[in-house]
């Protein structure tokens, strides 16, 4: 990648988490918190499948997955439709 194509990189990268700082469905520390503890959850299934078998497999890990997946997904929808009303106060 040349140098004019790395600052855009580098610019798109800074803007987009500016946008998403303002965009965020939650305050930071909380933010901050969740991330924390689903890398801690995620770093347990890694060592636990990498050191046991598992007898589902993937299937056994995405079942259990999919409910945090499921409220990243609520989240996502109630954040989006709160972004479609009006603002309050004006």
């Amino acid at each position: 990648m040349d140098k004019q194509g790395s600052f855009w990189f580098l610019a798109g990268l800074g803007c987009g988490t500016v946008v998403g700082m303002l965009y965020a469905p939650l305050p930071g520390t909380r933010t901050r918190a969740i991330a924390v503890a689903k890398a801690k959850q995620a770093r347990r299934l890694f060592h636990r499948s990498g050191t046991q078998p598992q007898a589902g497999g993937a299937s056994e890990q995405a079942a259990e997955t999919a409910p945090g997946a499921r409220r990243i997904g609520e989240r996502i929808h109630r954040a989006l439709e709160a972004s479609r009303r009006p603002a309050s106060g004006s």
